[in-house]
């Protein structure tokens, strides 16, 4: 063939494949972090160092480091003016001004950020008759702290020391109980704790519970009571069909319809729900012999 013809049959020149492109998998952060750090000793060796002295912080190792940071700061505001100049104290009652200052462990002329509210506060509250305690900064220069006071509740004899308590059963304080000789008496273990409901119980019947001078928690299971005339009234225990509540609102029916209380009796026994035994007093005795019935 000539080169005309030859030409007209030339090879085209095969077209190229079109790549496909295939997408990686995405790796999560975790995984990353952790093929770095398998790459990188160092770098992790660094990591493992720092998260250390982070738990070590925490753990207070480095608080003396600390401290000398808190001391710095506070001596920086001093020099700005920032100093405590005066103390606030409001709900103060029982406890004296004198008292809280000396508790609270701050003066005027302390750096303002060198005082520990919360410290402070755990002071204040660590006083006999402060039951709760806020304390608060107010720049440039007042430490503000409000307090409210435990209310007197019941005497608790405990063992040989009488206490004066508050309604959750705290003991308050053992020294000059005369002015609170009105509150009633309560005695025994466990006794403070279970007041509040014993209280309430007696206020269901109005008029009564004021006759009743003190009351014996007995093995930690039930309560004897004893009346401002010397009676005492004996309480069952807690039962699934017969309780404390059953037996003094039995009792106050009995003392309305045969006033008992004013009776030649000394004990009168309510742990059984179906009777009711009565001991009675010497004078009592011969009243009944007179009447010609047995005692």
């Amino acid at each position: 063939m000539s080169a005309p013809v030859m030409d007209r049959f030339k090879r085209v020149p095969p077209r190229k494949a079109r790549r496909t492109r295939v997408r990686k998998k995405r790796v999560s952060t975790p995984v990353r972090l952790f093929r770095l750090l398998r790459r990188n000793r160092t770098l992790a060796l660094a990591g493992a160092l720092l998260l250390a002295l982070a738990a070590s912080w925490q753990a207070g190792v480095f608080a003396v480091a600390r401290d000398r940071v808190v001391m710095v700061a506070g001596d920086t505001a001093a020099r700005a003016g920032l100093v405590l100049d005066a103390i606030e104290i409001a709900g103060l009652n029982r406890t004296t001004r004198a008292e809280m200052i000396a508790a609270l462990g701050v003066a005027t002329g302390d750096p303002m950020l060198g005082v520990d509210i919360v410290v402070v506060r755990m002071r204040a509250e660590a006083l006999p008759w402060v039951r709760e305690a806020a304390v608060a900064r107010r720049l440039p220069g007042s430490l503000s702290v409000t307090v409210q006071e435990r209310v007197p509740y019941a005497l608790w004899q405990l063992k040989e020391t009488l206490w004066l308590m508050d309604e959750g059963g705290t003991r308050i304080t053992k020294r000059n109980l005369q002015r609170f000789s009105g509150l009633p008496l309560i005695v025994g273990e466990g006794a403070g704790e279970e007041a509040t409901a014993l209280f309430a119980l007696l206020a269901e019947e109005p008029g009564l519970d004021e006759r009743v001078r003190s009351a014996v928690r007995v093995g930690s299971r039930r309560w004897n009571l004893e009346f401002r005339n010397g009676v005492r009234l004996m309480l069952p225990e807690v039962g699934a069909d017969y309780g404390p509540r059953d037996a003094w609102a039995r009792f106050a029916d009995l003392q309305r319809r045969y006033g008992l209380l004013e009776r030649e009796v000394t004990t009168l026994d309510m742990r059984l729900d179906d009777r009711l035994v009565l001991k009675v007093t010497p004078e009592g005795r011969k009243a009944i012999r007179a009447a010609g019935h047995k005692t």
